[in-house]
Parts: C-alpha cells; sequence; structure tokens
C-alpha cells in the first residue's frame, strides 16, 4: 500500500494552508511558514499583485494558535474580507492575497493503517482510493479496483462514495453501494486491508504511547494497555525503530511472547501456538497489556520463526477479510462483512 505524500503527516498540525492549483502547506508547531512570491517561499503565488514576501504565519510550540504577519506587501493582506497587518488565524479563516484565496484548512481526522503514515482528511477535497497509480491512495491488490472509492469533504462533513468497485467496499462490515457519510472511527476495507479513521486527539494519544517504545529506556522497560496501542501498532513500532528485546502480551489468562533481534520477530509464542500461527492469533488480542524488556531474551535459545512484520500483518488483514467473506456466504448472500471475533485462545495455564 502507498499514499499520497506530504511534509507533515501526523498529529501535531495547527492546519493546513490550501490554496487552489498547489500542494497544501502544513502548519506545525514552531513553524513560521513564508507566503510570497519568491520561489523560496513555502507558498508561492506567482503573481505581480503578490509581493516577494507577501507575508508569515508563525505556529506556537503547543499547535494551539497562529499568527499572520503582512510583511509590508504592496497590496496589503486580507483576512475574513478586512486588510490586517498582524492577526491570529483560525481553522476556517480565508486570506486574500492578490488574486488567490488561502484557506486555513482544519483537518477533520485521519486515515490510519499499520502499514502507512496518516493521512489527514479535509485537506484536499476528494481522497481517491484504487489499485491505479493516479489514485491518492494506492492499494496494489487484485482484489481492489482500479479505482475503487473516494473519500469527500463538504462542510466539515466526511462522505464515502464506492465507485463501482467489482468486489465491493466495506465500511464497519457492511457493503457500501453509492455514498455514505463517515465519523471518527469508522473503519473501511479493502480487500485484505482495513483503514481507519481517527481524530486528530486519539492520533495524539497513540504518538505519545508508541514514544514509549522510541525513547530511551533507563531501565530496559516498556509496558502500557492494549487498548490503548494495539498489538499491530506495537509490531510495527518495533520493526520500524529496529528493536532488540522480548515483548510480552498478557490477556486475561492468556499471556503470549514474542523476542525481535533488530525490529525482527525470531520467536513467538501464545499458548499451545508457536511462530507465525502464535503471531496471527496474538493480533486477535484486543484487551490486556504488554512488556517490551529491551535488550532481554526470553527465547530460552530458539530461533524458529523466519518473517518480516509487514508480511505478517497483510496475512493477517487477508485472513480477516477471508472471514468476512466466508460469512458473508454463509448468510445466503447478504452483502454484509464481519470483523473476525478472537478465536479461543490457549488453556489458562498456557503461559509464556
Amino acid at each position: 500500500m502507498s499514499c499520497m505524500s506530504s511534509t507533515a503527516s501526523r498529529s501535531s498540525v495547527f492546519a493546513w494552508l490550501v490554496c487552489e492549483g498547489r500542494p497544501p502547506v502544513p502548519l506545525g508547531p514552531k513553524s513560521q511558514v513564508t507566503i510570497g512570491r519568491s520561489g523560496d517561499c513555502d507558498l508561492v503565488l506567482n503573481d505581480a499583485q503578490v509581493s516577494r514576501l507577501q507575508g508569515t504565519i508563525k505556529v506556537d510550540a503547543a499547535c494551539e494558535s497562529a499568527i499572520y504577519r503582512d510583511c509590508d506587501s504592496s497590496n496589503g493582506s486580507f483576512l475574513n474580507g478586512e486588510e490586517v497587518s498582524e492577526s491570529p488565524v483560525r481553522p476556517g479563516d480565508v486570506l486574500t492575497l492578490g488574486p488567490f484565496e488561502v484557506r486555513v484548512q482544519p483537518v477533520v481526522a485521519w486515515l490510519c493503517s499499520g502499514l502507512m503514515a496518516p493521512i489527514p482528511l479535509g485537506v484536499a477535497r476528494t481522497l481517491r482510493i484504487g489499485r491505479s497509480k493516479d489514485c491518492d491512495v494506492v492499494i496494489r491488490d487484485p482484489g481492489v479496483s482500479r479505482h475503487q472509492a473516494s473519500i469527500e469533504v463538504e462542510g466539515g462533513q466526511l462522505f464515502f462514495v464506492d465507485a463501482g468497485s467489482s468486489n465491493g467496499s466495506f465500511v464497519n462490515g457492511r457493503r457500501v453501494e453509492g455514498r455514505r457519510t463517515l465519523a471518527v472511527g469508522d473503519a473501511l476495507h479493502f480487500g485484505p486491508y482495513e483503514l481507519v479513521l481517527r481524530s486528530s486527539e486519539d492520533l495524539r494519544a497513540q504518538e505519545e504511547l508508541e514514544q514509549e517504545l522510541t525513547r530511551p529506556l533507563s531501565p530496559g522497560l516498556s509496558t502500557g494497555l492494549l487498548s490503548e496501542l494495539s498489538v499491530a501498532q506495537l509490531l510495527q513500532q518495533l520493526h520500524l525503530d529496529a528493536r532488540t528485546g522480548s515483548l510480552r502480551l498478557v490477556s486475561g489468562p492468556q499471556q503470549g511472547l514474542v523476542v525481535f533481534e533488530s525490529g525482527r520477530p525470531v520467536y513467538a509464542r501464545f499458548g499451545i501456538l508457536r511462530d507465525e500461527a502464535a503471531l496471527l492469533s496474538l493480533l486477535e488480542l484486543e484487551d490486556g497489556r504488554y512488556t517490551f524488556l529491551a535488550d532481554v531474551d526470553d527465547s530460552e535459545g530458539e530461533r524458529t520463526l523466519e518473517a518480516e512484520v509487514p508480511a505478517i500483518l497483510i496475512r493477517h488483514a487477508a485472513r480477516r477479510d477471508e472471514d468476512r467473506r466466508d460469512e458473508a456466504r454463509g448468510r445466503g448472500g447478504d452483502e454484509v462483512a464481519t470483523v473476525r471475533t478472537p478465536r479461543p485462545g490457549p488453556p489458562p495455564g498456557g503461559g509464556a
């Protein structure tokens, strides 16, 4: 899976500057974005009515407020129709600079998957999803149509539109025909892939939890709740950060273990299950706790797993999609897909 590129794709964005025909510019914390006719500006507005340096927008460290300053421009700067020399700007405001309208566009939600960076929704009016290279989110899977679907933004509301795809698109397990509204928390399914809409607050909380795995660990210990950081997110973060150590997972009487070497799982255990079968079952856990011990090897010398985290996540997504198709067929053709319920775990006493 690949997605549209952006210079900031995380939740620490105050808003985006959007001007038709130009790439959107993120307003991140402590940033000072320059606007003007000069090619050195962050947002280039190439017109004689715009000064070489028309103005700047500075965002505070907490990413909660921003100030626009006019840089003694020839024709002035207008915020929501009023000429300004210096003024706070807020999401939803419109700057008129020469013949250009620059919108301060808020992020409505984020499109998230364990296999790509989060994508802000609301910056572009339409986000296209499909197998074709001209889509904003490209899903290279034969079960996905060249132009599968799109997410549209109207008045701050998100809409999902299926483009008449061959195998259908599913939102929260139900096939979508035509157009329907979307909300934070909705899960979109395309072939073996799941994309989830999250709020900036949810994403920011997730990032704070992920930092537990990336910051230096003085005693080599990190712990947290699976309801806040999923097993898939844990595996992906340990893989991306090339961590070495032991990840222990506890959910009620069920216990599991994954040992990493330089970001690669080399051993996994979950009750009587081992290696890939254990990993696939551990990915079904939704509640419980995790503990990561850096530079600790609990595998007792076993090195029996040869798989990369991205491949495991793809196989897990494919297995869930197969279950949804089986369930739909079992309902006599009713076009409903259901998310897999956790398989029975190992018997009590099957510990890590």
